[in-house]
């Protein structure tokens, strides 16, 4: 061994020499296992260096040495990373178990997959391992929230199977206190938005909007549209979604207006609600201003009254 604990297994998988590495695995198979000081053995070395026919005689030698992880937590698998995918092939192929295992980045190796994109490869590991999908960073990130770093048009097809296969998660909350739907608010990014906000309610939509703007966007017409045009009608709910198309400063309007248009939404009174909006569309965006619903938008409200369910 020299300084680093390489065996002369590991200096030739690093340098890549094929014939060197398979007389020594015959003289002695059990140095496929020896680790050096950091913990590799001379798999996570073919691995870390790309070399597929070295992965694939020491698997032959020593198939145990798959699942092994180095003083960083890696696997084999971990390291081979996504660049190759004959290696990734071969270490799938070989059936390991360690699928839980985390690299120094706290992401294990379906997160990984996430990550890039790889919608291959995350339908082979959750067929291994269906638990994965549930499975946490140490951020509290599950797949889903880190599929909002892609883009949702290119990758639509994955994002939706990760939905389908864990529709729950669109409402987990990871340690910086954020949904994947708080991501996809705040990163404006629309697409996503509109594959995840289906999986919501309207009071949940309209918080995540709120926690990131001051006021309601047309981002959210096509869910308030769905919920409100069968009570309101379709002209009078024209009049609300041009007005928030504005973008425009909100002005409050009288405060006999407003305390009237409040006592309706709260009764779930549809005509004189539909009456109101055609007076005055700004009242969609009034703040009430009580003890019960202080702080809160007609929409709000409308979502917690049983009189509009």
């Amino acid at each position: 061994m020299n300084v680093k604990g390489d065996t002369s297994l590991h200096i030739a998988v690093v340098d890549g020499h094929d014939s060197v590495a398979k007389i020594l695995l015959a003289a002695k198979p059990t140095l496929a296992l020896v680790a050096n000081t950091e913990g590799a053995n001379a798999l996570h070395s073919a691995a870390m260096h790309g070399h597929h026919e070295l992965a694939r005689l020491l698997l032959i030698a020593c198939p145990s040495s798959i699942d092994t992880v180095d003083y960083q937590g890696m696997t084999p698998l971990l390291h081979a990373g996504f660049g190759n995918d004959e290696l990734m092939g071969l270490f799938l192929a070989a059936n390991p178990k360690n699928l839980n295992a985390l690299r120094y980045d706290s992401e294990n190796i379906l997160h990984c997959a996430v990550k890039e994109g790889r919608e291959d490869y995350v339908d082979q590991l959750l067929a291994m391992e269906p638990d994965l999908i549930r499975s946490l960073t140490d951020r509290g990130d599950t797949p889903l929230h880190l599929a909002m770093s892609l883009d949702a048009d290119e990758h639509k097809q994955l994002i939706e199977k990760l939905l389908t296969l864990y529709p729950q998660a669109v409402r987990v909350t990871n340690k910086s206190g954020q949904t994947p739907f708080h991501i996809a608010v705040k990163k404006q990014k629309d697409s996503l938005i509109d594959l995840l906000q289906w999986g919501l309610s309207f009071d949940e939509v309209a918080s995540s909007f709120s926690r990131f703007y001051k006021s309601f966007s047309g981002r959210l017409k096509p869910l308030v549209e769905a919920q409100c045009t069968p009570l309101l009608g379709k002209d009078v709910m024209g009049t609300v979604f041009d007005y928030l198309g504005l973008g425009t400063v909100v002005k409050q309007p009288a405060p006999e207006k407003a305390i009237e248009w409040f006592k309706a939404v709260r009764e779930g009174d549809v005509s004189t609600v539909s009456r109101l909006l055609a007076e005055e569309p700004r009242l969609i965006d009034t703040v009430h201003q009580g003890k019960r619903y202080n702080g809160y938008t007609a929409l709000h409200i409308a979502a917690r009254c049983d009189s509009w369910l």
